[in-house]
């Protein structure tokens, strides 16, 4: 396969290229790529990007003289001036072979000084139809199609023959293109402005039917409306799901926009596009922008959302509370059901993060009655997933993940693919707590699947940030290794700060397993401090928890220990009871206190009495009959019951005793 000119391509299409670089490692391939030494994007970083089979890189040299000389002599009409060619071209094959094209119609004997020049003596002596088609060519770009070029002339007859026996054009799987791009620069080089913006406004009529490129057509004839038809293209590659398009479109638009109504949607497709991405420093700076110019009350509202919705992703919670409390009164006002349901579900969603169940769940309550106003299938399912969310934060995974398997039916129904990867996620997440952690990851590789496909970052690393809570969870840790260090990654490169504390939390996890205990405290505390910078009742009890459980000084344990409680006790995620308590009962055996063992085991089967559920009957079942046979005090069943256990477990998949077996190592 052979990909040319790699040094025009965007940075998504450099993406797919390493991605088709490894794929064809794997297989009977070889990718051949072309790019220019100037803006060459294929560096060290595309290199180990595309890693995986054997890479050669070849940088073609001058054409030595002897090499021309063979090739001059094809051109049996240039005769007596293939020499002066050969010396004049300097090695560079495409301006050799312009001049020997060129060279029987030369009558001063005089060679032409640059490939411009030649390609420009050539196209003067074109008939005026032919020239006037090579110049609407060059208007177009690099590659076109012949039913655009006769339209741009307005002749349907046209067939460009001359042109491509001229070798100027050459034939491309979908229509013509130049033979290279210097010829095509030297034509469109050659144009005065008038006519090229004459040009390109003719284009843009001509292709009114591709956003795109008439976006880009009525920017270089400079026309006012640009702007607006950048907005129209990026909206129209959005619907796509061609993130970095359409982003860069809008931007480009509100590069040029100079009406400030222009000014305002562009920027609110900026944000809203890089909140998409899950890039909350760009979303934030983008609303910001809008903010600054709006002129009414409703695109205000919009940005005051969209600040919200950033601040959130930057785990800005304070700011994020303010943005919303400023854009609820005039949304009230003007019963703005879309913009209330909003609200209220990013309101919830703040909720969530701080672990007050009450206020999250009334918050998704509202959102969905504003949604069930609005008549809308996407906050309803926005809502859905709110009241979801509230489940799951009461320990009430099973309820939670009916809610969320419902939310998926309507989002997969109405083709509502950005928020389904969420939910997918979290249903996997719910899965995890009833023991199907096969299933757990199934669902969360498909919502990571979505998210690349649709280009969403955020719910990239969510994805992956969940997958390793799954695994270390099971305490399956040879499996989470990999994943979990790719997490932490991308939670830095989105600076997703309280996804990056849980990310050190299942890190120091596994340097624990590792043998390297002075490691996963390292981790631990760096978690810790972006657990109180950003909500420290998202997950900082599973933090707590494993520092009390790694720290070797009874007072430093006893403290972190105390510490996370504390935290539970004010409110905090659902998954923070779980990961808490298990770690808990794991710290109070080594430190054979048995009654601590049993308290931990009790306060987590108090948690979840209202919905029992597999993984925390074990961990508590567990916790007890560890510590009776501690004390001295079991019964002649218990040895029994705990094969029984650990058979159950095994059954399954969850490694129950891994956590014990990772302490010994550490």
């Amino acid at each position: 396969m052979i990909v040319e000119d790699v040094h025009w391509a965007d940075a998504e299409t450099v993406g797919q290229l390493a991605a088709l670089a490894r794929a064809a490692a794997q297989c009977r391939a070889a990718l051949a790529l072309t790019t220019r030494i100037g803006g060459d994007p294929l560096g060290a970083g595309w290199r180990a990007t595309a890693a995986g089979g054997f890479q050669l890189t070849i940088d073609l040299a001058p054409l030595g003289s002897a090499d021309a000389e063979i090739f001059a002599r094809s051109f049996t009409a240039a005769g007596d001036f293939a020499a002066k060619c050969v010396e004049r071209a300097g090695g560079n094959p495409l301006f050799l072979e312009q001049l020997l094209r060129a060279a029987r119609d030369l009558v001063d004997g005089k060679l032409p000084s640059s490939v411009q020049s030649v390609v420009l003596a050539r196209v003067d002596l074109l008939a005026h139809n032919d020239r006037r088609a090579i110049e609407a060519a060059s208007a177009l770009g690099q590659r076109f199609a012949l039913a655009t070029l006769r339209s741009l002339i307005d002749d349907q007859r046209y067939d460009a023959e001359v042109l491509l026996r001229n070798a100027l054009l050459r034939r491309s799987p979908d229509g013509l293109q130049f033979v290279h791009a210097l010829v095509r620069d030297g034509v469109y080089a050659s144009l005065t402005r008038a006519r090229r913006r004459q040009l390109h406004g003719a284009a843009a009529r001509v292709l009114a039917d591709e956003p795109s490129l008439r976006a880009e057509h009525l920017d270089l004839a400079s026309d006012p409306e640009a702007a607006r038809a950048y907005l129209a293209a990026s909206k129209d590659q959005d619907a796509l799901f061609r993130q970095d398009q359409a982003i860069a479109l809008a931007r480009r638009g509100l590069a040029i926009a100079t009406e400030p109504q222009d000014r305002v949607d562009l920027a609110l497709q900026v944000g809203d596009l890089e909140l998409h991405a899950g890039r909350g420093r760009e979303a934030l700076e983008a609303y910001r922008g809008a903010l600054s110019d709006c002129r009414s009350e409703g695109d205000r509202v919009r940005a005051l959302i969209g600040v919200a919705a950033a601040n959130r992703l930057l785990a800005k919670l304070d700011d994020a509370f303010a943005a919303l409390s400023e854009a609820e009164a005039p949304a009230r006002a003007a019963a703005a059901d879309r913009a209330l349901a909003e609200i209220h579900y990013l309101r919830g969603n703040l909720y969530f993060a701080r672990g007050e169940l009450d206020a999250c769940r009334k918050e998704h309550s509202a959102a969905l009655q504003a949604a069930l106003q609005l008549d809308s299938p996407e906050w309803r399912a926005h809502a859905l997933s709110g009241l979801a969310d509230a489940q799951f934060l009461d320990c009430r995974m099973a309820t939670a993940l009916e809610l969320f398997s419902e939310c998926v039916e309507l989002n997969e129904a109405a083709g509502l693919r950005r928020i389904l990867t969420a939910n997918r996620v979290m249903m996997g997440a719910c899965r995890r707590y009833l023991c199907a952690f096969d299933g757990s990851v199934d669902e969360m590789r498909r919502g990571l699947e979505i998210a690349r496909r649709i280009g969403n970052r955020h719910g990239e690393m969510f994805a992956l940030y969940a997958i390793g809570m799954t695994m270390t969870a099971a305490g399956r840790y040879a499996e989470a290794a990999d994943i979990s260090a790719r997490a932490l990654e991308q939670t830095r490169a989105l600076n997703a700060r309280r996804f990056e504390a849980g990310a050190l939390q299942i890190c120091a996890e596994l340097a624990l397993w590792q043998g390297n205990r002075r490691e996963a405290l390292a981790l631990l505390r760096e978690g810790l401090a972006a657990s109180e910078e950003t909500s420290p009742s998202f997950g900082g009890p599973g933090l707590y928890g494993l520092l009390g459980l790694i720290e070797t000084e009874r007072s430093a344990r006893d403290a972190a220990l105390a510490a996370g409680e504390a935290l539970l006790a004010k409110g905090a995620g659902g998954h923070n009871h779980f990961q808490f308590r298990r770690f808990a009962i794991e710290a109070a055996l080594q430190a054979e206190e048995w009654a601590e063992a049993e308290r931990h085991a009790d306060a987590l089967a108090r948690r979840t009495a209202a919905e029992p559920l597999p993984y925390s009957d074990l961990i508590v079942e567990r916790g007890h009959i560890l510590a009776r046979l501690g004390r001295g005090t079991a019964a002649d069943e218990d040895a029994g019951k705990l094969a029984a256990l650990r058979a159950k477990a095994a059954a399954v998949d969850f490694r129950i005793d891994a956590l014990r077996e990772a302490l010994r190592a550490g």
